[in-house]
């Protein structure tokens, strides 16, 4: 068996405490999915971002004292009350939000091509996404422009006039 080949990398501790953050991330994610992804690598992602986290919380000051061993796992990971606060949860936040609204406003235009088009259910996937990707792109719009007040308002009673037949 071929020996791995080691590599160094060097960080300053501002880089560090930041990549730390970004494995806490990961860390996060990876437990939210942990049922739906492929377990070997889920595995090996964990470790390498539990080694990072282990590093981090030896060699970073501004990082000793807010890291502890995972109780559950064997990586160190961030004390509850610093992740409250931390980047990477907002970012966590984000995405969660972002997906959010992207799934509804997808729904809502398939819901009106459906109410346009009643044989829509039977579209192929591609052509349904290619009807709706305009609607889903204003609705996407107005969410991120004026939140959801408006939203109603721009999908008609009689969605046909947004589908045409071609």
């Amino acid at each position: 068996m071929m020996k791995k080949k080691r590599i160094t990398l060097e960080f300053t501790e501002e880089e560090l405490h930041e990549l730390a953050e970004m494995m806490g991330l990961v860390l996060i994610q990876l437990g939210e999915t942990w049922q739906y992804l492929d377990k070997k690598r889920a595995k090996t992602w964990e470790q390498v971002a539990g080694k990072v986290l282990r590093i981090a919380s030896h060699e970073v000051p501004d990082l000793v004292g807010q890291m502890e061993p995972s109780p559950q796992h064997k990586y160190w990971s961030f004390r509850p009350e610093y992740v409250e606060d931390a980047f990477f949860s907002t970012v966590h936040d984000e995405l969660r939000e972002a997906s959010f609204w992207s799934e509804l406003v997808a729904k809502m235009a398939e819901q009106a091509l459906e109410a346009a088009i009643p044989t829509a259910v039977d579209m192929p996937d591609e052509e349904r996404q290619r009807r709706t990707a305009s609607l889903q792109e204003a609705l996407q719009r107005e969410v991120q422009t004026y939140g959801i007040q408006r939203l109603c308002f721009m999908i008609p009673e009689r969605p046909d006039s947004l589908f045409p037949l071609s």
